[in-house]
Formats: C-alpha cells, sequence, structure tokens
C-alpha cells in the first residue's frame, strides 16, 4: 500500500525557479536517481504532496529553471522511515544553507546526543507533536508573503531562516518535554515505593550531583535541563513574531476617531 506523504521545504536561491526533481537512494550516501519527471513548481509554494512515499528509501529534491537551464543543487536527504516513525505526514528537506520547519526524531537526538538506550523512538515522536502544537499555536502569518516589503533576495533569506529558527524551536520544546517526562518518570518510581537513582545516564553523560551541591538527587538536574530548553524555545520564538502593531490612517470624524488608529477602529468599537 502506498503511503501519501508531505514533503516541506525552503524557498530555492533561484525565484524564477519552476520545476523541481524529486531524487531517491536505497542509502543515505548512495547514488541518488530522479524519481518521475519534473515536477511543476511556482516559486513560493514550500510544499509538495507525494503518493508513493516508501519508507525504507531515502530522497532528495532540487529546483530547476528550465528557461536558463540552472539546477540548484541537491538537498540533504531525508528518510521515508521517518515518515512513519513520527507518525506525521510530514517530512522537512532542507539544503545545506536553508532551513526547513518540521523537526524529525533525528534531529532531536543530533541535536542533543540523546539515543535510543535513553529515550525510545515514541516519547520523541509523542513529545514533537505536542511541540507541533505549540509552535502552531504561537505563531501567526509566518508566510513568505510577511516579508513582501523586502527584495525577491532578502525576503528568501528572512523567510527560510525563519522556518529555522521554528525548526530550532521546536526541537528545543520536545526536549524540553523530553527531559521533564524523565522527571516524572523518577518521581512516580519514588512514590510507588522504589529508590530513585542519585546518576541518570544519557548517553556517554552521567548526570549526578555535585559533591558541593544540596541537591538529593539527578532529577533537579533533569528538571533544570527541561527547563532550559523550554526557554531557549520561548525566546526563538520570540525572535520571529512580529513587534509592531498595524496601524492605519483615518480622517478624524467629529473628534471621536484618532488620526492613528488600529485597524477597524470605531470610536472605542472594533
Amino acid at each position: 500500500m502506498a503511503n501519501k506523504a508531505t514533503f516541506t521545504f525552503a524557498l530555492p536561491e533561484d525565484n524564477e525557479s519552476n520545476y523541481f526533481q524529486l531524487h531517491s537512494s536505497s542509502t543515505e550516501t548512495g547514488s541518488y536517481t530522479q524519481v518521475g519527471s519534473d515536477i511543476p513548481y511556482v516559486y513560493g509554494e514550500t510544499t509538495y504532496e507525494y503518493p508513493d512515499l516508501s519508507v525504507t528509501i531515502w530522497y532528495k529534491i532540487r529546483f530547476y529553471n528550465s528557461v536558463t537551464g540552472q539546477y540548484g543543487p541537491l538537498s540533504e536527504a531525508i528518510y521515508g522511515g521517518t515518515w512513519k516513525t513520527n507518525t506525521s505526514p510530514f517530512l522537512s528537506i532542507s539544503t545545506n544553507t536553508d532551513g526547513a520547519n518540521y523537526a524529525s526524531i533525528q534531529d532531536v537526538r543530533e541535536f542533543s546526543g540523546l539515543n535510543s538506550d535513553t529515550v525510545a523512538d515514541a516519547r520523541i515522536s509523542s513529545a514533537l507533536r505536542r511541540s507541533r502544537a505549540l509552535v502552531d499555536i504561537r505563531t501567526d502569518d509566518m508566510g513568505v508573503d510577511r516579508f513582501a516589503n523586502f527584495s525577491s533576495d532578502s525576503q528568501r533569506k528572512k523567510y527560510n531562516a525563519s522556518l529555522r529558527l521554528i525548526k530550532e524551536a521546536e526541537i528545543n520544546y520536545c526536549l524540553g518535554m523530553v527531559y521533564r517526562g524523565m522527571v516524572d518518570d523518577l518521581i512516580i518510581k519514588g512514590l510507588n515505593g522504589n529508590t530513585a537513582p542519585s546518576s541518570v545516564t544519557i548517553g556517554d553523560v552521567n548526570i549526578s550531583p555535585q559533591n558541593d551541591s544540596n541537591d538529593e538527587s539527578s532529577y533537579k538536574q533533569l528538571e533544570r535541563l527541561s527547563l532550559l530548553y523550554t526557554k531557549r524555545a520561548t525566546t526563538l520564538l520570540a525572535i520571529i513574531q512580529p513587534t509592531t502593531i498595524n496601524i492605519s490612517y483615518r480622517d478624524p470624524k467629529d473628534g471621536l476617531i484618532p488620526s492613528y488608529c488600529w485597524p477597524n477602529y470605531r470610536g472605542g468599537r472594533y
């Protein structure tokens, strides 16, 4: 049975690109061959619905300008199995310079150093879904049109940069939830009558109380990590969220409407 998935990607450097190609390989570092024919592309699009995803294949894309005959660089590789593991229809593809939102389990592991012996894929996947909900509800009007007042090149750079920051925020929110879950596990273990360990091993790192610390167990250090990642995610979103309020000009009428006001202002009513 074919899997339907949506590839998400950043804007190409050539804003005249009118096609892109999908390439696949059985291994990440293997030889990639084009899948099917060139796919029509309109600059500004950042998603592509693909109906025949294989969960055992690696994919790359690249953009193409048929007028100049110029090809863009191949993107980084994305694994089809990520779609299955994340239980999400989104696969993010990025080039070496551009970002793409929607982080994968592998992105979280590479960012944090957490391995599967420490945290299961299912826990990271669950945290990623909650993180996406947080990011989506805290961001608004994040499309490329947000930067319409800039030149096309600056518009692309700013939009792609915002995608990268959104992805970083998602990863940090996810890690905040993962570490919070570790704390809860230790607390529940103690409530059930088991002795919570004084140290926890994460990858190659052992987290334990310092000799001169008043901490009684390592869960407090895990809690600090949770708070640190959550704060970092919030800071990243604050960078890209609008910092201005749109105002519009209206001629005063009967002294009730100010010259400059918020849109839809009607003398105290909206």
